[in-house]
């Protein structure tokens, strides 16, 4: 069982230039984690990718898996862009 914690954590994606594609902010809570996912792009990313300053940010949600949590995925996504990831501890 998980204790109510709060996480702020990047998402990085193998080879990226960017430190953290995406910026994780939510809470974990029985095994699950919900919150925001805001995307770490420059301006000039932003204005490449049609991204508007009212949509950096995303609904993010995810679980934790396996014995002793050892994995992790999640989602985030606005309708704009969006993001998959899964993880799990070596």
């Amino acid at each position: 069982m998980f204790r109510t914690k709060e996480i702020t954590k990047k998402v990085l994606s193998q080879g990226s230039s960017y430190d953290g594609l995406i910026i994780v902010d939510s809470t974990i809570s029985d095994g699950a984690f919900n919150g925001t996912g805001v995307i770490n792009f420059n301006e000039e990313d932003k204005k490449e990718w049609g991204i508007g300053e009212n949509q950096v940010k995303a609904p993010l949600t995810g679980a934790f898996f396996g014995e002793h949590a050892k994995e992790i995925a999640g989602e985030a996504h606005n309708g704009k862009w969006g993001v998959v990831f899964a993880a799990g501890k070596q």
